[in-house]
């Protein structure tokens, strides 16, 4: 009698998801022990941005300090209520020279596509959708989307000192974009 023993391969038949992530440097929105830049994620994602185009690596405090002059923010750095799409956009031009930058709508599958052009796309989102974020807050927000894979979008997100390249669920960013009318800022061209 002869015995059949299976043989099994160890090849898994999932595809691994492959991903896509973009060198945005990171740059967390608040400064000076955390007391001032609570209203200045969207210069901090304007600046990590624009920065990653003009090809330089460290995006600084002062990028925040000068789009947020620009913006008309108080010197002392206090909150200043929010960011405007339209305001974001004239910085990127004004602030840092780069006039392909506009706003727009997208979906996450065009976030997407944008990142994989080599573009990064600031979104405008509400945190109260992203689970993981790490903090607090949950009203309206800016993030650099900066990577994706299958079932995540990658995010530099200002809003923590732990906001380089978060992960957050497909689930999430699409629920957390619509309820800010799926605003972005992209056309960051290298």
């Amino acid at each position: 009698m002869v015995s059949v023993i299976p043989i099994f391969s160890l090849v898994s038949a999932v595809p691994t998801s492959v991903e896509t992530i973009l060198k945005v440097p990171f740059l967390e929105q608040l400064w000076d022990d955390d007391k001032r830049g609570h209203g200045s994620c969207g210069p901090a994602s304007i600046a990590m941005c624009c920065r990653y185009v003009l090809g330089l690596n460290s995006p600084s405090i002062q990028d925040i300090v000068n789009v947020w002059r620009y913006l008309g923010g108080d010197p002392d750095g206090n909150d200043m209520n929010g960011t405007s799409l339209s305001q974001l956009v004239d910085s990127c031009h004004d602030c840092f020279k780069i006039n392909s930058v506009h706003g727009s709508e997208m979906d996450v599958d065009s976030v997407k596509g944008e990142i994989a052009e080599g573009r990064p796309v600031v979104l405008h989102v509400l945190c109260e959708h992203l689970t993981n974020r790490g903090y607090p807050y949950k009203a309206g927000h800016w993030i650099a989307a900066v990577g994706f894979n299958d079932d995540y979008v990658i995010c530099n997100d200002p809003g923590t000192c732990r906001g380089f390249n978060k992960y957050y669920s497909n689930y999430d960013i699409t629920r957390a974009m619509a309820d800010r009318s799926n605003e972005v800022i992209c056309g960051f061209y290298r």
